[in-house]
């Protein structure tokens, strides 16, 4: 489906409200040697729709198998699957990054100790 921009704008203007940030990834070693990812400095910042609701209906409907925390639409192009994102003082880790019509879905689990 062809959307024009007019209308992308509009959408944009009317739903993306919520201001995310992603982070500089910075790998950090511990005494054993095993390599760790921490989240660092905020290197950019951009705004969506953010959704706590939906994650069973995003997994039926891509047939993912693993948990869900927060779905992103948005109509910033610059967020690929393992960035760091945050959101209210929560850090994401993004697992899968796809276009729609009008915009780009953001699939992200909490980060956490099973992320590396």
């Amino acid at each position: 489906m062809l959307v024009p921009n007019s209308f992308k704008d509009n959408i944009a203007t009317a739903f993306y409200d919520k201001v995310l940030s992603i982070h500089e990834k910075i790998e950090t070693q511990d005494a054993e040697g095993g390599v760790k990812t921490v989240a660092g400095i905020v290197s950019n910042t951009f705004k969506g729709n953010v959704n706590f609701s939906v994650s069973k209906e995003i997994q039926e409907e891509y047939g993912l198998d693993y948990h869900i925390d927060v779905v992103i639409t948005t109509n910033y192009s610059d967020v690929e699957i393992n960035d760091l994102i945050s959101y209210l003082g929560v850090t994401y880790v993004v697992t899968d990054a796809k276009p729609r019509d009008s915009h780009r879905r953001i699939v992200a689990s909490k980060y956490g100790k099973s992320w590396n």
